[in-house]
């Protein structure tokens, strides 16, 4: 997995290892790859062991190797605790202790939003590895709840440990280099930006509807940028040809991808940030955008307030284009709501960190092992 293309489930990971390998050198970890080994420095600590499990290509992206060629490796390690980052955990593990970090179960709540094959693995995994698992931690309350809810889990089982920003996300002082790396994309402010997978449950049509209202109501001279790739389900939809057919072309940027280290100054060239989202387990551009001092606007629902606290413009529907575009217009015209809101913004951000996503994980893992090792004592 190449740095740059790293995506959720990779971050979270990568970011709590780099804590756990500093503030814990003395536990082993024992890391397992389909492929390729990362070239993150932490990685070369002489607490982790990197091993790469093979299989043949057509079985790597389903789960015949989380389930089969995994567990084959695991049984070669004696291992205390087998923490799975991702959803799921294999069938048939013998470990002493089995964590999972579930960030959402939106697949189980929400299974219009995606392809069938991906729905039978998830319908059938997710039961198996919540039940079989000795703690679950979530990405927030509201997953919390849902997991509880839907899988009639018990509420201990189940912690909230929260995510965080990357450190890289925060405020540059220097104009001139911002607009610089804004020019290589050819961004002209003053623009709203969005960030994230085009998704469904993100309701981008509905935010380029509401963006053209939001120019015909207010004739300014504001720009759209968003940044992330189109694979929405469901119905599908052609960003370019929905933008092209609100005729806003000129006033809409989107980027599919740009390198990681760009992304910091879209978000501190922006004017504000808006992720309109139905659904979130926990969200974070919201928290990279608050981390650069960007007015944010988003969702009152599920897990977004969490989040933001009090320091967002919280949107009841976001799925109303005369609420967005009354949101954009509040937000963008006002500049000391904007200043103030980013200020706010700022000590928001600082209530989530990777080092204390990373401590919280430790105490867990240790709980879950004295909790059976009294267990055991018990029935000796």
């Amino acid at each position: 997995m190449e740095i740059k293309k790293r995506y959720g489930v990779g971050r979270y990971l990568a970011n709590i290892l780099k804590e756990w390998v500093r503030d814990f050198p003395n536990n082993e970890y024992y890391l397992y790859f389909k492929k390729e080994i990362p070239e993150d420095e932490f990685l070369d600590s002489p607490c982790c062991q990197k091993i790469i499990v093979r299989c043949p290509s057509f079985m790597s992206r389903i789960s015949i190797w989380e389930n089969i060629f995994l567990p084959r490796a695991l049984a070669s390690h004696n291992l205390d605790i087998f923490f799975s980052p991702g959803y799921t955990l294999p069938l048939r593990l013998r470990v002493k202790s089995k964590v999972v970090h579930v960030y959402d179960i939106s697949y189980i709540a929400h299974p219009e939003w995606y392809a069938l094959p991906r729905r039978w693995i998830y319908n059938f995994l997710t039961p198996f590895t919540l039940r079989g698992a000795n703690i679950i931690t979530a990405g927030s309350e509201f997953s919390k709840g849902e997991i509880i809810s839907y899988f009639k889990i018990p509420e201990e089982k189940v912690k909230v440990v929260y995510s965080a920003a990357e450190e890289k996300f925060r405020p540059i002082p220097d104009k001139d280099l911002v607009a610089e790396r804004l020019e290589k994309y050819k961004i002209k402010r003053p623009y709203i930006l969005y960030v994230g997978q085009i998704i469904n449950r993100r309701n981008v049509p509905a935010l380029l509807k509401a963006f053209k209202k939001f120019l015909d109501k207010t004739r300014v001279d504001y720009n759209l940028v968003l940044l992330g790739v189109n694979r929405t389900y469901n119905p599908s939809f052609k960003v370019e040809e929905l933008v092209n057919s609100l005729g806003i072309e000129k006033k809409v940027v989107h980027l599919e991808y740009i390198p990681e280290e760009d992304m910091v100054f879209l978000y501190n060239g922006a004017k504000v940030f808006i992720y309109p989202s139905s659904y979130e387990g926990f969200g974070i551009p919201p928290l990279e955008a608050l981390s650069c001092g960007i007015p944010v606007i988003t969702s009152n629902l599920t897990s977004l307030p969490e989040v933001v606290g009090e320091v967002a413009y919280l949107l009841k529907n976001p799925t109303d284009i005369n609420e967005v575009a009354e949101a954009l217009e509040k937000v963008a015209l006002d500049n000391n709501l904007c200043q103030e809101m980013a200020v706010k913004g700022l000590a928001r951000a600082k209530v989530f960190s990777w080092q204390k996503c990373a401590k919280e994980n430790m105490e867990i893992f240790n709980q879950s092992l004295n909790f059976l090792t009294k267990d055991a004592s018990k029935n000796h």
